[in-house]
């Protein structure tokens, strides 16, 4: 009997034509997609140390920016700006790593979400309210970096755009307005008039497109304005000399720093440079260490405390203490210069005991002064485990710190923070010889003293100069002369050293101030109010340097309205986008319709 055949299954059905056209564009769209957000993360790393290629701030964020404004606001879209935004703070955090490698990744994690706010923001102002991108950039990143850099427990204040022009002196004078966020929004302001360059039709009706025209011209005014400001400023004659602060600089890596057999040979170094500073000529009037380079903390609560309270453990660890201060005293009395010294404090109440990061001054003659700075606003993490009291969060935010106990178990560091901002008096005496006699006369300057990672943002350096925060201690409404930035770096790459800097530069141009910085592995070294950099001493090696501070008498609109242009922009975005969503409903706009 033949066999029946089996009847062959038909072809599967070829898809139509049209059908393949769609899937290839949506495949080429998802690519260009990718590469524009990739080439995104490329130019804002550039633009910032260790490359410093400020000349790409410009155009670092258009191809975002093209992304948003060409591409739908989807879910799918969003969760791309979220990862273009983890994918530039993963890498470029990675000088973190050392303190903490879980809290290094999260942080990169949590900061991507306002890349995404960002795109939201921008799509909503330009393709939903007709708001061109020269001005809805601007709005939108100045508030979505402002709010970054502060919220959350003082927020991450890194990467600010404006930052990366301190290459350029002469753009970021206009910092002395508003801050920071005055250079940013100009940066974005220039980003969105090269977006609108590329996005709206040169001609309409067969004539040149008159908004882009008004465009081109305000940013051509806007450059113009920022370029004048910033010689007027760089040029105008308004400098005295004050005393002469000499700033050590040791290369201690944080590991060895921590180790208890170490503790007393960093001191002894730091005493040895001190000498050394002293021998320079002209002799400085203030020498300046980093930040806790001080084995025992030496404040007048330990100084003081009672020996009847003590067992005999405590009597010997409290000798040390005592011991460490007479050290520095007598070194005081030696060179005849005063010290301005980073110290951990400790201070005893009735329901335990508080820690402290400490400045404190001592004087020839006198020993340690009244006069001591508690640090304001701690580090999450190395100084602080945040949210340790909200909703039990603390307990495990602890395993994210780099502090382990004897048996490798994390334990809570945290700090207390200080509620001054502790504003010095150096007094200087001066001889004159005169024809038949010598006049001795007594000149006094104020300075402050931020610490750590106070430098990297706005708001301590303006509260630290301005007398409605930091009175004077003889009640004068003169602001601060100079600041003295303390810090301890040896947890670090070299590349977080020089990002710090930058920080610096703009805390110097915002309150037109003179900066002197001690910082362990550096940047240790002086910077003048117009954020130039006057002296440094070299990354990664010992040595001090010494600079009579050029002190500016200018006062700055900064430091009065303090951070209300990147609230301004924020109110305005939040008004806008509020708008969208209430406003009767019109057809999806385009860019022909700008």
């Amino acid at each position: 009997m033949a066999k029946r055949k089996k009847k062959s299954s038909p072809p599967p059905p070829t898809p139509p034509a049209e059908t393949v056209l769609v899937a290839s564009r949506a495949q080429t769209k998802a690519n260009s997609t990718l590469i524009m957000l990739g080439v995104t993360v490329l130019l804002t790393t550039l633009i910032f140390p260790p490359f410093y290629c400020f000349f790409l701030a410009p155009v670092a964020l258009v191809p975002l920016c093209v992304c948003v404004l060409r591409r739908p606001m989807n879910l799918k879209y969003l969760f791309f700006y979220y990862l273009t935004g983890v994918g530039f703070f993963l890498p470029n955090l990675y000088w973190l790593q050392p303190v903490t490698t879980p809290g290094f990744m999260l942080l990169a994690v949590y900061l991507g979400i306002y890349f995404a706010i960002f795109a939201f923001a921008l799509h909503r102002l330009t393709n939903g309210l007709r708001i061109p991108a020269t001005f809805a950039v601007p709005l939108a990143w100045t508030a979505v970096e402002w709010v970054r850099s502060t919220f959350l427990e003082g927020g991450f204040p890194w990467f600010m755009l404006g930052n990366s022009l301190t290459p350029a002196p002469i753009f970021i004078q206009i910092a002395d307005l508003f801050g920071v966020w005055t250079v940013t929004f100009y940066i974005a302001l220039i980003n969105g008039l090269t977006v609108d360059l590329l996005r709206l039709p040169l001609k309409r009706d067969g004539r040149f497109n008159i908004i882009l025209g008004r465009l081109i011209a305000a940013g051509t005014l806007i450059t113009a304005f920022v370029i004048a400001y910033g010689v007027h400023r760089l040029r105008e004659n308004t400098i005295t000399l004050g005393p002469r602060v000499a700033v050590i600089q040791d290369n201690i890596p944080q590991h060895v720093k921590d180790s208890p057999t170490s503790a007393d040979e960093v001191f002894r170094k730091h005493l040895d440079l001190t000498r050394e500073a002293a021998q320079a000529t002209p002799r400085p009037d203030l020498i300046a260490w980093p930040e806790t380079m001080i084995p025992k903390p030496v404040n007048r609560e330990m100084l003081e405390f009672p020996d009847a309270r003590l067992t005999p453990e405590g009597r010997e660890h409290f000798a040390k203490v005592r011991d460490v201060d007479a050290q520095l005293r007598q070194l005081c009395d030696e060179i005849g210069i005063s010290l301005l010294i980073g110290s951990p404090g400790l201070i005893f109440f009735d329901r335990g005991e508080e820690r402290q990061n400490l400045t404190l001054l001592y004087e020839p003659g006198i020993g340690q002064t009244a006069q001591v700075y508690a640090k304001v606003h701690l580090v999450p993490f190395g100084e602080y485990i945040p949210f340790r009291n909200l909703w039990g969060i603390g307990r495990y935010m602890i395993y994210i710190s780099p502090y382990r106990d004897h048996e490798g178990k994390p334990f809570d560091y945290s700090n207390e923070p200080g509620k001054i901002w502790t504003r010095f008096q150096l007094s200087i005496r001066e001889k004159r010889v005169l024809a038949e006699s010598i006049e001795t006369s007594t000149r006094f300057y104020q300075f402050a003293t931020p610490i750590c990672f106070e430098d990297t943002m706005p708001e301590p350096a303006r509260k630290m100069t301005s007398p409605r925060f930091s009175p004077p201690p003889n009640g004068s409404t003169n602001k601060t002369d100079f600041l003295i930035n303390v810090s301890n770096d040896g947890w670090f790459f070299p590349v977080e050293l020089n990002q710090r800097l930058q920080a610096s530069q703009l805390r110097a141009v915002e309150n037109r101030i003179p900066i002197a910085r001690a910082v362990n592995t550096g940047n240790s070294g002086f910077i003048d109010s117009c954020g130039r950099i006057v002296k440094l001493i070299p990354i990664h090696t010992r040595g001090t340097a010494s600079l009579a501070m050029p002190i500016d008498s200018r006062i700055t609109l900064f430091s009065v309205v303090g951070d209300i242009l990147p609230m301004l922009s924020g109110i305005l975005t939040i008004l806008a986008i509020g708008w969208t969503f209430v406003r009767p409903r019109r057809p999806q706009l385009t860019d022909q319709h700008i």
